[in-house]
């Protein structure tokens, strides 16, 4: 089932991998570059891999308990809202537990977002405090809903959005505000610091080298972003339009600050210009649109059965219900989303990684975009194309912001080409790449189109779909490990783009 993990997990378990190998939290050995945005995420695995669990299970094992966790979290968070008698919870739970967007990304995607959504909820749930809890109880609740909000930040740094309403909640408490704050903010700030440090002092810099490598805002990107917006507006369709019906004068002031933090996530996610994964950064916000959206629909049910007829309407309600349950147990993230494809792609992923490891020499470096599941089972030294892990590119690269996928928009191919790896691994098969068709990614496309790489970097043409793999001319040792027909039946292949010097169309 190794297949099922999105390619980006496997950039978080190589950092783990080698930190558990005592090398330190590193991509490529001996290079200190923070290429990743999820040190909680790192910092739990790193103790179970070294432990000797499989990265990948230790992954899928702390995705699942996370979602799992979260689903329980969102029945207490629903009882907290609404009442213990109320069937808020229960149903918000059920509704959660079939979401096509929330289940992708808890397990087959296994990311940080699950473990994310699990600290907000778990913090959320401590803010709203127990009915009828004393002083010092709802102070004690304050302090570990600060604990968690602060560790939700460790996963993801943009979850600090989420804490802006909180903190609202707390200054509106009738009793000991400041000390209150105090206690919210404490822990987050304490850890923060504790990061930042860290980082200042392990890698060097203030911000993760993703930060350089990512940011870049125009109006193409937040029209990109407002795309992604919409097509996680159309996928929740129904729980949208329940939450048109949500009883915001009985339950909403409980429920508003979190939904209101949910709203900011998604304005900035829109700003930044979405994400390249399908609704993965939605995650965590699905389990609050699951609780207003069902409330809406119990309550808008509640108004229905006290009319005249009400009994009527109870069994298409019924059925409505299901229905609408049913369809957001698609298994892809969201509708469009194409989920043989994906398996196929990943696939891909794990045959080149295999014929690399058959061919490739452990001191060769490897070139690609693609930097997670074959770095991650090859261990070879690996030239981050796009900048992630590479603070030239990030800093100095060329910008394509609003033309790339998102995340994935800074390049500098004369740079890579100077570092002369052994390897070049791009995005397209090798019969695609025979056939004429264009690399989709404009840097992969501006390094076809040059007559000179083909002329230094011939194609490998493995017995089993991979891939796209060209090996360095020169490089005789790894030559000698190629059966002939691997390289030399694409000898002097060039395609008709590179003799053109086209572009992609629309850059």
């Amino acid at each position: 089932m190794n297949w099922l993990s999105a390619d980006d997990a496997y950039i978080t378990l190589r950092y783990a991998q080698h930190w558990a190998q005592g090398y330190g939290p590193v991509y490529n050995i001996g290079e200190r570059v923070e290429g990743y945005t999820n040190f909680l995420w790192v910092l739990t695995l790193t103790p179970l891999i070294g432990l000797g669990v499989p990265g990948t299970l230790a992954v899928k094992l702390l995705a699942g308990l996370s979602g799992a966790g979260a689903i329980c979290l969102v029945w207490f968070l629903g009882r907290r809202i609404a009442g213990r008698d109320s069937w808020l919870g229960p149903a918000a739970a059920l509704a959660l537990a079939l979401n096509g967007t929330f289940i992708w990304w808890t397990l087959p995607g296994s990311m940080e977002v699950s473990t994310l959504a699990l600290t907000l909820l778990a913090g959320f749930y401590l803010l709203l405090g127990r009915e009828g809890a004393d002083e010092r109880a709802r102070l004690r609740e304050t302090l570990g809903a600060g604990v968690l909000l602060g560790l939700s930040v460790l996963t993801r740094p943009d979850a600090v959005l989420f804490g802006i309403p909180a903190l609202v909640v707390v200054l509106l408490e009738k009793k000991r505000r400041p000390l209150r704050a105090a206690l919210l903010l404490a822990p987050g700030l304490f850890m923060v610091a504790g990061q930042l440090i860290f980082r200042l002092a392990y890698y060097g810099d203030w911000l993760p080298n993703t930060f350089y490598a990512k940011v870049g805002i125009n109006l193409r990107v937040i029209g990109r972003g407002l795309e992604y917006l919409l097509t996680f507006v159309k996928a929740q369709a129904l729980l949208f339009v329940g939450a048109v019906f949500f009883p915001w004068k009985r339950w909403g002031a409980k429920a508003l600050p979190f939904l209101t933090g949910c709203l900011l996530y998604w304005v900035y996610l829109a700003a930044i210009g979405g994400d390249w994964m399908s609704l993965r950064l939605f995650h965590h916000t699905v389990p609050i649109l699951v609780l207003v959206g069902v409330g809406g629909y119990l309550s808008l049910f509640e108004r229905l059965r006290g009319t005249n007829w009400g009994k009527a309407v109870r069994i298409p309600a019924a059925v409505l219900g299901l229905a609408g349950l049913v369809y957001l147990t698609h298994l892809e993230a969201d509708p469009s989303m194409a989920f043989s494809p994906l398996r196929f792609g990943v696939q891909q992923r794990y045959s080149t990684a295999r014929w690399l490891n058959g061919h490739a020499d452990p001191e060769d470096r490897v070139a690609l975009t693609s930097t997670g599941i074959i770095p991650y089972f090859t261990d070879l030294y690996t030239i981050d194309m796009v900048g992630l892990m590479d603070p030239h590119i990030a800093r100095e690269g060329v910008s394509i912001a609003g033309y790339g996928f998102p995340g994935h928009e800074r390049f500098d191919n004369d740079y890579v080409l100077a570092k002369k790896p052994e390897w070049f691994v791009l995005n397209i098969t090798p019969g695609e790449l025979k056939s004429g068709a264009q690399p989709t990614l404009f840097y992969e496309m501006d390094l076809l189109r040059r007559p000179e790489f083909w002329a230094e970097y011939p194609l490998v043409l493995p017995p089993y779909p991979t891939l796209t793999i060209l090996h360095r001319r020169d490089d005789a040792r790894g030559l000698e490990r190629l059966e002939s027909g691997e390289w030399e039946s694409s000898y002097g292949f060039v395609p008709p783009y590179a003799r053109r010097g086209a572009t992609p169309a629309g850059i």
